[in-house]
């Protein structure tokens, strides 16, 4: 795996290393390799460019960094073409995005200028190269093809949850505890406005040394799958954990009952939209309920 810098490329291919570790491990990945320091440690490794061919896309006022030639001049060689008028392009100034998929568009500077002043304007129909590669015409197409690669993961989730009983990744065992949980929402008439309709909760200030998942759902009925944070070291529960909720009712329910004691600490329960750089449902949440 490689990228500009080796920033992305290092979240990725942890990801991919974790779940080849896990029971989730049917990706067909016999190994992960990454080139520290992306393209851009490459090239300074490499000043004429070693294997690589092209520009590479920085996301400062240089726009890209090539490698040398012998003769010590950056190469010019152009590898893009403009989305526009077919011609070599690779300067992403346009500030133009692909009408279908979002990601910035390749096109040259007169094309940019006719737009601009309306001699020849930039159509729906200018896509950018892999949605032309993929006939992709409408953005609801997209957004069709993520909703069912997200029913299929969370349904081989749900399958390995069953096969297995407990999260891809284990978690450090507590004790029994024989302690009678009450339902913390009970009685709560009024939910925490919930605007959004968000159904991911934030829950902490948990009792690391006996609180299990069981425990949780008794006492916040309507989860429907807990990501319990762990240490990665050690395995140790670290207090708090996300949670989503059945409905956004259900989270509003939950939200109004923060500061309520579970197991005789009170804890904190808060709206926690997904963050969009990972995945939701993730590789290691517990499913408490289906329905």
């Amino acid at each position: 795996m490689y990228c500009t810098g080796g920033v992305r490329c290092e979240r990725a291919s942890a990801l991919l290393r974790q779940k080849m570790q896990t029971v989730d491990a049917d990706l067909g990945i016999k190994g992960v390799y990454q080139l520290q320091g992306g393209i851009h440690k490459y090239i300074e490794n490499y000043p004429e460019g070693g294997f690589w061919a092209g520009k590479n896309y920085t996301f400062d006022k240089r726009f890209a960094h090539a490698p040398v030639s012998k003769e010590h001049e950056a190469t010019e060689e152009i590898m893009g073409k403009c989305e526009g008028c077919r011609k070599p392009w690779d300067k992403f100034r346009g500030k133009r995005r692909c009408p279908t998929c979002g990601v910035p568009s390749l096109i040259c500077k007169d094309c940019v200028d006719k737009d601009s002043s309306g001699e020849k304007k930039l159509g729906k129909d200018v896509k950018c190269e892999l949605c032309v590669q993929e006939c992709i015409t409408h953005k609801s197409q997209i957004r069709d093809r993520d909703r069912k690669e997200m029913e299929e993961y969370q349904r081989r989730q749900r399958k390995l949850q069953k096969e297995y009983g407990s999260a891809p990744i284990p978690l450090k065992a507590v004790p029994e505890v024989n302690i009678a949980i009450e339902d913390i929402t009970a009685g709560i008439t009024t939910p925490a406005p919930n605007y959004e309709g968000i159904t991911r909760l934030w829950i902490g200030s948990l009792k690391t040394d006996v609180m299990t998942v069981e425990s949780l759902s008794k006492a916040i009925p309507n989860i429907k799958f807990v990501q319990w944070m762990t240490d990665i070291q050690s395995g140790s529960f670290k207090g708090f954990c996300f949670a989503e909720m059945m409905t956004p009712q259900d989270a509003g329910v939950a939200v109004a009952a923060s500061g309520k004691k579970i197991l005789g600490k009170n804890v904190k329960i808060i709206f926690q939209k997904p963050n969009a750089k990972c995945p939701w449902p993730p590789p290691n949440a517990i499913y408490i309920s289906e329905e």
